[in-house]
């Protein structure tokens, strides 16, 4: 998949400036920003969600705007699975099932087994950390070429979070698949990414892979203290370049 110079104004403000990069298959790309940064925006644009104002989406070098039927190949997953908590766990996969022809019904039931997940009546009922196990299964139960993940380690336990670290990285490795996984925090993602994009008040700021990473940045921690915090203490964490400092 290629991004080439995407940018896209909502209400009026610019959410997202030129944004360019690629990713490639069998590849985990983290995109690193805070909150109100545009991460959710730009998942939706590269699942054709929400149209771009300028710039193109390409897959194998076709145009995914005008070309929907590509979007067969992208499974976008967002935060606590919203669209599909008031239907039963059949009901979700049947709707997976006939949104992409690709479903593979033996491999959901596999993984639903494997983790130990019972069909219930309501998504909803699913604690937090199962309905992101769901939302994952019925994902790679599609066997698609690319995955957007929005925050899906957000709210999880450890626990959880080892169970959907391993289900990422084996279909990285075994079906090839590119996952594309937003994160506020750098280190939910740090050890099992190929690749970090960080996206700063709409804009990259850094494109960097882990050994550029490792020689070319620098972690500093700043505690501060005052009236302009709430709390007493505070870590705040800021990227050192040559350039600038990108806070995140």
């Amino acid at each position: 998949m290629k991004v080439q110079r995407i940018s896209k104004h909502i209400n009026k403000k610019q959410v997202l400036r030129d944004i360019s990069f690629s990713i490639q298959s069998g590849t985990l790309t983290g995109l690193i920003g805070r909150n109100g940064s545009g991460k959710t925006t730009l998942l939706k644009i590269l699942a054709d969600i929400i149209r771009p104002d300028t710039g193109n989406i390409l897959i194998d070098d076709t145009n995914l705007h005008k070309h929907p039927k590509l979007k067969a190949r992208i499974v976008y997953m967002g935060t606590d699975l919203p669209y599909l908590q008031s239907l039963t766990t059949r009901h979700a996969r049947y709707m997976y099932e006939q949104t992409y022809p690709s479903f593979n019904s033996a491999h959901y039931e596999e993984l639903m087994q494997r983790f130990s997940l019972q069909e219930v009546k309501r998504v909803r009922h699913f604690s937090k950390g199962q309905r992101a196990l769901f939302g994952l299964i019925l994902a790679f139960a599609v066997h698609p070429s690319y995955i957007l993940l929005d925050e899906p380690m957000n709210g999880l336990d450890s626990f959880v979070k080892k169970d959907v670290f391993r289900l990422l990285i084996e279909n990285v490795v075994h079906q090839q698949t590119a996952i594309f996984i937003t994160s506020p925090q750098l280190h939910e993602i740090e050890q099992m990414a190929d690749n970090f994009i960080f996206l700063e008040k709409g804009s990259i700021s850094a494109n960097v892979n882990p050994e550029e990473w490792k020689h070319q940045y620098k972690k500093y921690r700043l505690r501060l203290r005052g009236i302009f915090l709430k709390t007493c203490k505070k870590k705040l964490i800021f990227l050192i370049t040559p350039e600038k400092s990108i806070p995140f």
